[in-house]
Formats: C-alpha cells, structure tokens, sequence
C-alpha cells in the first residue's frame, strides 16, 4: 500500500475535512449550551457556517498558493478554538445575568465572530487544494473532503466528545499537525503535536473553571458543563 506524500492535495483534503468537521461540531455543541438547548442555535450557526465557506471558497477561487492551502486546516481549528472561548465568555461579553439564556439578537455581534473565521478559513482551503487534483477536482475534492468530515465525525462521538471540547480540540489539532502540513519539518510537527497532546489534559479544566467565571454561575454546578453532553 502507497502512503501518501505529506504534500499530496488527496491527504490535505480529507485533513481538512476532519478539521472542518469536527470545528463545526464543537461550535454547534458551545451554541446550544450558550443559549440553553434552543434550536435557534442550530440555524445560526449553520447559516453562518454556509456563508463563510462560501465567502472563503469564493476567495479561494481567486487567489491562494499551495502553502496557503495546507496551512488552513491547522488555521481552522484555532479560528474555532477562538470561537469556542467566545461562546464560554459570552454571558460576560453580551452583559447578560447569572443564569440567563444568551438570544439570537443579543449576541448575533457574537456569533458572527465566532463561526464565520473559521468557516472562511475552511471555505478559503478547498478551491486551492482541489484545483490540484486537476480535471474533476472539484467532485473528488469534495468527496476527500466529505471523507474526512465524516471520520472526524465519527471520532469525535465515540471517542473525543466524552473528554470535553476543549481536549477534543487539542487531540484534533494534533492529528491535523501530525498528519503533515509541513512535510519538511517533521520534528517540529511531532514536537507542535506533542504540546497538543498535553495541553488536552489540563485545557479541559481551564477552560470550564473559566466559563463558569464568566457566566457568574455558582461553583457547585461546574461539573454540569463538561459532560459527555454538556448541558444538553
């Protein structure tokens, strides 16, 4: 079996769509817990989601190198990390009270900054990446990239979500590093993933004993949040 160069555009798709994936999921995940379960959350983030991946594919499509291509996967991620930090805050940011539901309309500002980043970055990836993949690109791009999404998908419920965002976010971010963005700095890319690696063990508290700071809730019910379906 031939393993693919780290430089190929097939592998950086499928990263891409892992990163993409599960970016999306934990942005979505963070959305309902900010608004309390709400269904609105689902069609903001999503049609937020669209609008930026098309703003970034239509980017994309004009201009872009190669290099730029493959650095996005990594990019994505962090763009939903900083996504993910601004839903925790956003009882702070939006100024709403301890144990209020945060709405569509006041925090729309927030939203925005959350999932359209993230979305263009990912938006941005794919006409560069599949435009290498010659005639037909487009098509077997997008079935590379939908395989990815989908193996992401798929890890992120069996074994990431149960470890919390914030620590499915550094493995993920670890697995896109490791897999080869930058095929002549390989010691640097295990070195990168291995910080990855450890920063999951303690972001996970971190990021909860923060949320909890920001939303003015009270200590004892901490342990609510980081559960296998957070408070949903």
């Amino acid at each position: 079996m031939t393993r693919l160069p780290a430089d190929d555009p097939r592998l950086a798709l499928a990263v891409l769509g892992i990163a993409t994936g599960i970016g999306q999921a934990l942005l979505l995940r963070e959305a309902m817990a900010a608004m309390g379960g709400s269904e609105l959350a689902w069609g903001t983030v999503m049609s937020l989601w669209l609008v930026g991946m098309a703003a970034g594919s239509r980017l994309g499509a004009r201009a872009g190198g190669h290099a730029l291509g493959r650095a996005l996967a990594p990019l994505t991620l962090l763009l939903a990390g900083t996504g993910i930090v601004l839903f925790r805050a956003a009882p702070a940011l939006t100024g709403a009270a301890s144990g209020e539901t945060v709405t569509t309309w006041q925090a729309a500002w927030l939203w925005a900054a959350a999932v359209v980043p993230p979305a263009v970055a990912g938006g941005l990836a794919f006409p560069i990446l599949a435009g290498r993949l010659g005639c037909g690109g487009a098509g077997r791009g997008y079935g590379l990239e939908a395989g990815g999404a989908l193996f992401g998908g798929v890890a992120l419920s069996l074994v990431l979500a149960p470890l919390g965002t914030a620590a499915a976010l550094c493995l993920t971010g670890a697995a896109v590093v490791l897999l080869g963005p930058w095929p002549r700095r390989w010691s640097a890319s295990v070195a990168l993933a291995a910080a990855l690696a450890g920063a999951a063990l303690v972001s996970g508290d971190l990021l909860a004993a923060a949320g909890w700071r920001w939303a003015g809730r009270p200590g004892e019910l901490r342990d609510w949040r980081e559960t296998r379906q957070q408070r949903l």
